[in-house]
This record gives C-alpha cells, structure tokens and sequence, in this order.
C-alpha cells in the first residue's frame, strides 16, 4: 500500500490525544491484578503469553468473544515497546523488533488489530502516544495505517499491517522478528511467515475460529485431531507423546472457549441466547474453539455423533476388511465388525503404509487374521496395472492362507457415499478414536466453493465406502468356531 506520514501539523488535537492516552493508559489497564477482568480470570491468556518464552509457532483456537485479536495485539505492543509488566514471563526483544500484523482483509484489520494496537489515529491503543514516533497512513484508504514507528528502549520498532487479501506474493520478501496473523489463512501466507521468521528466531502468532474445517494449515497445526484435546497447561506428569514432539519442535496450541473466560466478558444469558442461535455444525467452533466440520464437508456429521473409545470386539460379530492397494500412492486397508442387531459397523482397526511391496503389507495384514475376508479395490485408473496389482496382493495373501477370501469392492463413489452418508448419519457407523489415518482423511474431504471436491488423501474413506457396500462379505471365525465344537470335552467328575 501507498503510505503517507501524518504529520504533526494540527498540534492541539495531537496533544489532546497525548494528554487522553496518558490518562487512559490502556497498556496499563490490560489484565490488571484484580476487578472483574483481572489477570486470574483469563488464565490461558497468560499462559499463552507465558508460552511464548520457549516457543516458535504459537496458535490459539479460539471461540468468538474471547478476546484472541486483543490478546495479539496487547503482545505486539508490548513487544514493539520493550516494556513489559511484572508478571510478564514470555518472550523479551531486547532489540527493537520488526513486526507483520495482518488479517483477512483492509476494514477488518482496522477495525480489530490496528484499532487494538493503536486506535484509528495511530495514537491511542496498547502503545502508549508517547512510544510512537511516527505513523503512516495508506493513501488508497484513509485512515488506514500501514506502517508505523515505536520508540523501544534499544532503538526503533517497526509494526507494518498487512491483509491476505493483499495475495502471498506480499508476504514473500522481508526478515522480520514477529508474525501475527489473525484469523485463518492460506497455506502459502503460512508457509511464508515461517520463512520470513526464520533467520531471527523470530516467532509466528495465530488466532482464529475454524469455521472452515480441517483445512490443510488446521490440520497442520493441531496434529492430534479432534479426538484428543490434550492435557490442561502446565500438567507436565500428563504429557501426551505428541505434545512432547511438538514441545521440541518449539510449538504450542491452545483453545480458548467461553469456559476460559469471565461473565464480566460475555453473561450467561448472553451466551445462552447466542448458542441457540448459532447453527449446530459451528457450535464448537464458536463456543469452544474446536474447529468445526465446515460448511464444504463431505461428510457433514459431527465427530461426537461417530467416534467412539475403543472396546473388545464381541466375537460373535462378522467381520471384514477393505483393501485400497495404492496403485501409486499409499497402500490402506480398514477393518470393520458387524452388530447385526442394531446393524451398526464398527471400524477398529486400520493400515497405512507407503508403497512397498505387497508382501510387506500383506504381513502386516495378516496380523489381524488371515480369516478375515478380503474387499479389494479389483482395479485403479489403468485396468489393466490395476489387474496386476490385484493379483499381485491376491497371491500374497494366498502364501500366507490358501483359503484367505478375497472379493472384488462394490467401487460406485455415488452409491458408496450415499450408504456410508446414511449410516454415519444415523448412527449405524462407528469409528474408533484409534483410527487416526481414517479420521484425518474425513475431516480434510470437502468441497470447494464450485462444488467439487479437493483433491485430498482419501484411500481410507474409499475402503470405508467397499466396507459398508460390502457387508455379505462380513464372516465369523468359522475354522475357530468349529475347532471349539470338535474339542473333546474334558472327563468332569461331578457330571457338570
């Protein structure tokens, strides 16, 4: 953008701004020690501060009202100032850093971020009047800054605006300390402030509402899914495996919902009424910060509705198993057990591998059980390649048990996706919580705004679909059962 310098000229009314700043102290009057917005009340607010010490990439879910766009801004204030409060304990620059703020686009950046960080005329948010030195206004849009100047106690700090809308080519050159980023962006804008940070140490800031789903940068950034929230900030005895990884990594993720913050913010009744108002797939992403299952879904049912704790598979119940052999990709296979009496599916198990040769799938197949019947993909884009790579897993299975049942999957995507639809919909299919391959496929299948559906790992979701058009292939140990009728019985003396 175009940037002009506000100059000094109207002398009274800058210094009445001074004088109203002064008194105000709005830095001051953040997270205050007590009164109804006190520091205590908003705890992972403070510890996402807190977070900032150790970390590199840095993300808040966030339900709507709770504050994510202060939060951002009162930090890059703090920060471009290098002046810091007592119970501060995250990051310190101790030179004047250079930061990027931006947000979806021109009016929302200036209505939230800028607003937060330095009021309308550049004069009156979280950086004190007398911190900034010089401010400038973009020329296309008054009254927008674009770029301003802020006295830090080692030299001058630099915070520049920005908007996605601008497109990523506007993210690609510059060194910077700080990235902010305020609401979901696109992978490029991402990626681009990852490089943009990496030669200082520098550190990347998100906060948003997944109202759009699991898109690729939210599936990024939350690598443990919906299934597992994980542990409450500072449980260091209840560390999950992937939080240890990701503290090594140097990344922290938070959600912040209407739990984590004070009525004296949003009432009861207040949050009553809006919740009954929301639609019921944004309820957790607006109330919770969980990401929703977006609008462009494929498969439009809420996690809760489907995924379930893992438990012993009743021995009764048939089972199957679907094999997608990855003509040219991954190999995946899902097993699935059958309750026939409320004709609910079961999906328990699952296989995902890169390309290697069949009978290396094949012997972790068979751990499962070699009796357990086959539905295969008979054939992939080439009919002819998809034949022989048929066979080539079909004679594998045969090495292992030359009575392992192998049938060809029913492969119509409309008639598939219209009975696994039905029964996820109606509760007759079930996931469980293990089956994180299977999970994190369904939650990136969605549409684009024409209707058409990404282009996104689905080799589970297809074996899914053979699995619920293929339950007459579903079968009991039936060997088992009947080696249990040949035993002889056991000579008991009292007749029992």
């Amino acid at each position: 953008m175009d940037e002009v310098l506000i100059l000094d000229e109207e002398v009274a009314n800058l210094m009445a701004l001074l004088e109203q700043s002064t008194q105000n102290r709005f830095w001051e009057s953040y997270l205050p020690d007590d009164g109804p917005f006190a520091r205590h009340l908003f705890p992972k607010h403070v510890e996402f501060i807190n977070q900032t010490a150790n970390n590199s990439l840095l993300t808040i879910f966030g339900a709507n009202r709770v504050g994510k766009s202060m939060l951002e801004s009162y930090m890059a204030g703090t920060w471009a100032m290098g002046k810091y409060p007592d119970w501060w304990r995250g990051r310190k620059f101790e030179k004047p850093p250079k930061i990027w703020v931006a947000g979806q686009t021109t009016d929302l950046v200036k209505e939230s971020l800028q607003k937060y960080i330095c009021g309308n005329d550049g004069r009156s948010g979280f950086i004190s009047a007398e911190n900034v030195v010089q401010v400038f206004q973009s020329r296309q849009n008054p009254g927008v800054v674009s770029r301003m100047l802020v006295q830090h106690p080692n030299g001058l700090s630099e915070i520049t605006f920005k908007t996605y809308d601008m497109g990523w080519q506007r993210f690609q050159s510059g060194t910077v300390d700080i990235v902010i980023l305020d609401e979901e962006m696109d992978t490029k804008i991402f990626s681009e402030a990852i490089t943009r940070t990496g030669t200082t140490n520098g550190i990347v800031v998100l906060g948003f509402t997944g109202l759009r789903g699991m898109t690729p940068v939210v599936t990024h950034l939350w690598p443990e899914g919906f299934s597992k929230l994980g542990k409450d900030p500072g449980d260091e005895d209840n560390e999950t495996d992937t939080e240890k990884r990701l503290k090594k990594l140097g990344r922290y993720h938070t959600f912040i919902g209407w739990r984590d913050i004070p009525y004296s913010v949003l009432s009861e009744e207040r949050r009553e009424i809006m919740k009954s108002q929301y639609p019921p797939s944004e309820i957790k992403a607006r109330t919770e910060g969980i990401p929703s299952i977006g609008s462009g879904m494929v498969y439009p049912v809420d996690e809760d509705e489907y995924v379930v704790e893992p438990f012993e598979i009743p021995k009764h119940w048939p089972k199957a198993f679907a094999l997608d052999p990855g003509f040219s990709s991954k190999c995946a296979a899902i097993w699935g057990a059958w309750d026939q009496d409320s004709d609910t599916i079961y999906l328990y198990s699952e296989h995902y591998q890169g390309l290697e040769n069949p009978t290396v799938h094949i012997d972790a197949i068979r751990r499962r059980g070699s009796w357990i019947n086959c539905i295969i993909d008979p054939a992939g884009a080439n009919v002819e390649d998809g034949k022989r790579v048929k066979k080539a897993y079909t004679d594998a299975m045969h090495v292992v048990n030359k009575d392992w049942r192998v049938f060809d999957a029913q492969k119509s995507w409309t008639a598939g996706y219209m009975e696994m639809y039905s029964r996820l919909s109606s509760g007759r299919l079930k996931v469980f919580n293990t089956l994180r391959n299977f999970l994190d496929e369904i939650r990136r299948y969605h549409k684009d705004d024409k209707g058409q559906i990404v282009d996104t790992p689905d080799h589970l979701l297809d074996a899914a679909r053979y699995l619920c058009m293929g339950t007459r292939h579903f079968s009991i140990n039936v060997e088992k059962e009947a080696a249990k009728l040949r035993k002889p019985r056991e000579f008991n003396p009292y007749g029992l």
